[in-house]
């Protein structure tokens, strides 16, 4: 994912995530 403190970057991460049905964990991480 990214590596980043970009906060358009982070919040597109979310998205993924939570389009793909994550289980929190994979957001925790990219945190």
């Amino acid at each position: 994912m990214y590596c980043t403190h970009d906060p358009i970057k982070i919040s597109g991460s979310l998205v993924q995530n939570l389009m793909s049905g994550s289980t929190g964990q994979e957001i925790g991480q990219n945190s």
